[in-house]
Formats: structure tokens, C-alpha cells, sequence
């Protein structure tokens, strides 16, 4: 018991991890901005977990009017053969 605290507290005082830890940052590089991603999270139909997805603001966009015009169009068909239309 004695000695595996001693090993925690040594490992804690080591000053080996916090030199990888500074170094790791500038490894990796910054993501241009057309290429950066934002994420949003979507609830499926009969679950409880939300589901994320990550795409670049054209490919956004680019759901957003699929999605859109999706809706105008299922909302355009409900109204024109609606079953109050017809006397």
C-alpha cells in the first residue's frame, strides 16, 4: 500500500508528462476555415440517444435546402389532395 502510493506521487511530481503534453498542441495543425467542420445533433425517431453529425458550412448549407425544399414539397402535396378539398 505504502509503495503504491509512493509510485503515484512520484509519477505525479514527474515533470516527463507535462513536456509530451506541451509539445503535442503545435504537432498538429489549425484546419483552414473552408474546410472547418461544425457538428449538430439530431434525436432518430424512436430513440433516446442523439446522433451527431459534423460537416463543413456548404455541405450545411447544403442540407438545410434539401431539407427544405423537402418539407415545401410534402407540405404542398398534403394541402393540394387534401380530403377537405373535396365536396
Amino acid at each position: 500500500m505504502f509503495l503504491s502510493l509512493l509510485v503515484t506521487a512520484a509519477l505525479a511530481l514527474s515533470p516527463a508528462p507535462q513536456a509530451a503534453q506541451a509539445a503535442a498542441p503545435s504537432a498538429t495543425p489549425a484546419q483552414p476555415a473552408a474546410t472547418e467542420k461544425t457538428c449538430r445533433k439530431f434525436i432518430p425517431t424512436g430513440s433516446i440517444m442523439p446522433k451527431r453529425f459534423c460537416f463543413t458550412k456548404a455541405e450545411w448549407a447544403e442540407f438545410d435546402a434539401r431539407t427544405q425544399a423537402g418539407a415545401e414539397g410534402f407540405l404542398g402535396r398534403r394541402t393540394a389532395g387534401s380530403a377537405l378539398d373535396k365536396d
